[in-house]
């Protein structure tokens, strides 16, 4: 009685053991959201605050030095001297890449600490909105270039890293270190994910089967490319509300108290202003990647393909591939579910289209046309994750597997030079 009466006193929230702790699902993190927008932080509503910051200036302070990986910040001036001093594009094209892993992994951040402020559903919003922001805004830069294959392998490699790379990793790590021989996880928010990634697969599949009757631009495929993005959109609309309204308890997870020493309590305008500079820079660092990537893949003998599906995808996922094998490490394999299937569900649903219609008000012709070799991919590549996931449990041999899987995948898009599309006179020969 002496300690309820104290923890009174001191203003603690006394809670039953039979009373449910309403879990805090502002924070898409479990079916969708990548680690950088929060995959691996506690609810917001039991997670303990941190010290606020005394100004602005300490509290961004404060989130760059909260992490090791935003010491590569020193590659933004560097990639800037490569471009006024017209180094080439070698080097412009790397220093960029180096810079704008940062940049994602701080854009992250402060999603997060937006979502915090605005309450569960709007902060739902805003992690869905800027969850994948850096792969939106590299979308947009490449669109502008007129860099349609770019924007359509880059896109596909994202999707195709956190399925294969980042689940395994997961899997394998887990499943060796955890301690268990077998990790658990919610198989019923894994299969919706693992749904909707078909459908995905089929709103690619169309497009493509409309182009085999006609020209890579011809209308047709313009219009079903943005009548499924619309479609898309709509179904990825409903997903919200199925998820924070009608069924928030299919997406409960357990939670990772360890992120929450790190977090800094930041004023919502900070957050704001802080949102919109690093999307600038994004924008900015994305705009000499774009400009760089012709030089880039004449200097390397790269094809344009590979640097998309592999290198380009490496920017948003190296941050969330950490987290998500430390969570799995930890044995919370909810938490690395939720960073690579729902991160890959999320772009299937909102970024492709996104992408889509973005072009289309740049009067781009970018459709969902893609190469057929890249469609029988992400096909297999999605059935192999959904027979995995399906029994709601992990071993370290199905995450060498996933790993296995993605090095083929790898191999073969180094061999692969498609430019535009999938008809034989769109093919060009170059590259090793």
């Amino acid at each position: 009685m002496e300690d309820t009466a104290s923890a009174l006193a001191d203003g603690e929230k006394l809670v039953s053991p039979d009373e449910e702790q309403t879990p805090y699902y502002g924070s898409i993190k479990t079916s969708l959201s990548p680690a950088r927008s929060s995959a691996a932080r506690s609810t917001a509503s039991t997670r303990r605050p941190a010290a606020p910051a005394e100004n602005w200036a300490a509290a961004y302070w404060a989130l760059i030095v909260g992490k090791r990986v935003n010491v590569m910040l020193i590659f933004l001036p560097l990639a800037q001297m490569a471009v006024s001093f017209g180094w080439g594009d070698l080097s412009v094209f790397t220093l960029s890449f180096l810079a704008m892993i940062p940049l994602a992994a701080l854009l992250g951040d402060l999603t997060e600490s937006v979502a915090g402020h605005v309450g569960q559903t709007a902060g739902g919003l805003v992690n869905a909105s800027f969850g994948n922001a850096p792969e939106l805004v590299f979308a947009v830069q490449a669109l502008r270039a007129n860099q349609v294959r770019v924007v359509q392998a880059s896109l596909l490699g994202s999707i195709l890293s956190n399925l294969l790379l980042v689940l395994g990793s997961s899997f394998f790590a887990g499943g060796l270190f955890s301690g268990k021989k077998e990790q658990l996880f919610n198989r019923v928010s894994a299969g919706a994910n693992t749904s909707l990634l078909m459908m995905a697969t089929l709103a690619l599949f169309l497009p493509c089967h409309i182009a085999s009757y006609h020209t890579a631009y011809d209308e047709h495929v313009l219009v079903i490319s943005r009548a499924t993005a619309v479609g898309m959109l709509l179904m990825y609309a409903q997903l919200m509300l199925f998820q924070f309204k009608t069924h928030p308890h299919v997406f409960a997870e357990e939670e990772d108290d360890d992120e929450d020493d790190d977090d800094v309590d930041m004023p919502l305008a900070c957050a704001i202003t802080g949102l919109a500079g690093v999307t600038l820079l994004v924008a900015l660092w994305s705009e000499y990647l774009v400009d760089s990537i012709d030089g880039f893949t004449q200097a390397t003998q790269l094809s344009t393909t590979f640097v998309g599906i592999i290198l380009i995808p490496i920017i948003g996922n190296v941050v969330e591939h950490i987290v998500a094998v430390t969570v799995a490490i930890k044995d919370k394999m909810e938490l690395s579910m939720g960073i690579a299937v729902g991160s890959a569900c999320q772009v299937s649903l909102f970024v492709v289209p996104s992408a889509v219609l973005l072009g289309w008000a740049m009067d781009v012709d970018m459709t969902l046309n893609f190469p057929r070799m890249e469609i029988y991919i992400f096909l297999v590549v999605v059935l192999i994750v959904s027979h995995m996931v399906g029994s709601g449990s992990s071993n370290w041999l199905l995450g060498s597997m996933l790993i296995t899987c993605y090095l083929m995948v790898a191999l073969a898009f180094w061999f692969e030079h498609v430019t535009m599309y999938s008809t034989s006179q769109d093919r060009q020969d170059v590259g090793p």
